[in-house]
């Protein structure tokens, strides 16, 4: 048994890398071809075409290895159902589920090395989600294929202006919540009309528990009279979780299970709102995984069958069914619900999924 499980397992696998290696070159070949101009310039001058040729495939890698990083979460529902597909064509044109049945093992057998590679798959994916992606948030969002891994890291991006309970206004040229520090800052202070009276400017700003303490802070008198005059600390219930919670909440996605936690039960200053949107950010990966663990046992059914059959026909009917379910599951994680937390309605997907994966499993003649 284990050399069968094995040797199933092997299949499975080797058709689930080689489905993501296809749909990944593909990708990039096409976006190369429309945008090879563009790249090319980026690489910028050279005299010999082969140094020209090399600078601008390292261009393109430079753009894609983290596109392809945050693209494996997306496609991966869908690969591990056409995986599976591909699989049991295989097993039926060689009669191999008809040599299991005659030796009295059940089809479910066949299925339980291919759940067990699509598990470590799905795991592999949360750890993509909760300890890849975050740390190269920059460079997904850069569009030039020129930023570094350095400059990509989560979190050292810039402040734009950021209110704080006050009505000062803070930006930074760069921002790191995680050392708490803001380089470049800017700091307006306005009267009740929102007309700003003084602008404090520090070249490097850190937080200290209560305060963001300045080097050589300046605070310049506006619209009056006036020398420019020291200032060392500014008190302020901004500290580097709010700022970055207001820098990042349209990011969610990007960002890992425990950090959305950590802005969420630190910052009590968030609106209705933005709270709800970091929640169903939050949440929305449960819910993803678990709709498209739920996609891939409603597959099932059509592929594992007691007597061989026409597989093209087989997917044919099994794919408007889980491509429904996974464009559900997609919708279902970003589109928020009228009257429902946005925790819970992330699990609305999987919820109405359910009941059609118990009948799968239990329309399996094995």
């Amino acid at each position: 048994m284990r050399l069968l499980d094995r040797a199933i397992g092997r299949q499975y696998l080797l058709n689930v890398v080689l489905l993501l290696l296809i749909l990944g070159s593909f990708i990039v070949v096409v976006d190369a071809s429309l945008n090879l101009h563009r790249y090319v310039r980026y690489a910028g001058e050279h005299d010999h075409f082969p140094a020209k040729a090399a600078a601008t495939v390292s261009i393109i890698w430079n753009l894609w290895w983290p596109r392809l990083i945050q693209l494996y979460n997306f496609t991966l529902g869908f690969v591990l159902v056409a995986a599976l597909g591909f699989t049991c064509a295989q097993l039926v044109a060689r009669r191999e589920l008809v040599a299991m049945l005659a030796g009295g093992i059940g089809l479910w057998r066949a299925i339980t090395p291919m759940a067990v590679v699509a598990g470590g798959f799905v795991a592999l994916g949360v750890a993509n989600q909760e300890m890849v992606i975050p740390r190269i948030v920059g460079i997904l969002l850069a569009d030039d294929p020129r930023v570094n891994t350095e400059q990509g890291r989560l979190g050292v991006t810039n402040l734009p202006t950021t209110a704080d309970a006050s009505g000062r206004l803070y930006f930074a040229k760069v921002f790191d919540p995680d050392a708490g520090v803001l380089e470049g800052l800017r700091v307006w202070q306005r009267d009740e009309q929102g007309v700003p009276t003084a602008m404090i400017t520090s070249p490097k700003a850190t937080w200290d528990g209560t305060a963001w303490v300045l080097e050589d802070g300046l605070i310049h008198p506006v619209g009056q009279a006036g020398q420019p005059r020291p200032i060392d600390r500014i008190e302020t219930e901004m500290d580097p979780n709010a700022m970055a919670v207001r820098r990042f909440a349209g990011l969610g996605q990007h960002l890992s299970f425990a950090r959305l936690g950590r802005m969420l039960a630190q910052d009590s200053s968030l609106t209705p709102d933005l709270r709800r949107r970091l929640q169903r950010d939050r949440w929305a990966r449960v819910g993803s995984w678990t709709a498209t663990v739920l996609a891939m046992v409603i597959a099932v059914p059509f592929f594992l069958t007691r007597e061989p059959r026409n597989m093209a026909l087989q997917a044919a009917k099994c794919a408007p069914l889980v491509l429904t379910a996974l464009v559900l599951a997609s919708l279902g994680v970003s589109v928020p619900i009228a009257g429902m937390p946005g925790w819970l309605s992330v699990f609305l997907p999987a919820v109405i999924l359910a009941p059609a994966a118990a009948a799968a499993v239990t329309s399996v003649q094995s």
